[in-house]
This record gives C-alpha cells, sequence and structure tokens, in this order.
C-alpha cells in the first residue's frame, strides 16, 4: 500500500495495527525538511531515523533541510514525550533517553565551543571515539556547520 494521507509538521497520526498503537508524529525540520517518528506505544519503542546518531558524528547538510536549532528543540520535545521508551535511533546502537541526551549534548558542546580553542580541544576529545560516515561525517563537519549557522544570523 502507499501512504494514502501527509502528516504536517507538527502533527500526529495514530493508527491501530492488531493489538499496537503506532503514533506518527511529524516533528519538523530537525536532520531534514521534515523527520517523522513512530512510536509504539504498546511496546513503548521509539523510532526516531535519522534524528538520533547514537556515538556517531550526524550528517549536516543545509540543502538537505538541516536545522540545528530545531533539532535542538525537537530532542527536548522527544526527551519530555517518550522518556521511558527504548529508542531505535537511525544510526547506532539501540538505546534509551541516554541516546537523546547525548546527542543534544554533543550539539550543545561543539556550539559552546566553536570561539573558544581550549573548550574545542575538549570537545574534540570528548567525541574522538565517535564514528563516523566516511566522506559525509566528522566533528570537523559538525564543528563547520555550526560556524556557517552562526556567520549566517
Amino acid at each position: 500500500m502507499y501512504p494514502d494521507r501527509m502528516i504536517q509538521p507538527g502533527k500526529e497520526t495514530v493508527l491501530k495495527i492488531g493489538n499496537e498503537t503506532v503514533h506518527l508524529r511529524n516533528m519538523g525540520p530537525a536532520h531534514s525538511w521534515n523527520d517523522v517518528i513512530v512510536y509504539l506505544e504498546n511496546r513503548r519503542f521509539l523510532m526516531t531515523g535519522d534524528i538520533v546518531f547514537n556515538h556517531m558524528h550526524p550528517v549536516m547538510i543545509t540543502k538537505g533541510g538541516t536545522n540545528a536549532a530545531s533539532w535542538n528543540n525537537v530532542l527536548d520535545s522527544l526527551m519530555i514525550h517518550y522518556d521511558n521508551a527504548t529508542v531505535l535511533p537511525g544510526h547506532g546502537a539501540l538505546s534509551d533517553k541516554q541516546a537523546l541526551k547525548d546527542m543534544k549534548e554533543y550539539f550543545t558542546s561543539i556550539r559552546e565551543g566553536i570561539d573558544n580553542p581550549e573548550k574545542m580541544k575538549a570537545v574534540k576529545e570528548k567525541y574522538k571515539s565517535y564514528s563516523g560516515i566516511p566522506v559525509l561525517t566528522s566533528i570537523n563537519k559538525t564543528m563547520a556547520f555550526f560556524e556557517n549557522e552562526k556567520k549566517d544570523k
């Protein structure tokens, strides 16, 4: 079957599939123009797609719709609404709310270190074990995204 409806940003559709209640929620812009999460209510299982890269450097492409400020807000919302859920990230290992916290902390650390070389050195050390996707992701690419974002303001 093909999708038969659109979910507007900030809106949710709820489906019953067998004994499961499935929530489809368009979180709006974060990693891309419209990031949709799926939550299985009975199982307390949250599928975040690329909103969460668990212990990995994220792909951040302005032309692809990445919006870091909105992404932070989306992470906050997920932490509030899905506090006790198991989290299946778009990339990385299965986790829980900690994956959401870690992703937010990653962004916050880099943003705060942009104009402070000593702080940025510590940030690079903290995230040196994070893996990436060759050519697309690294701590330096994330830093460059935030530096460009800052220039554009």
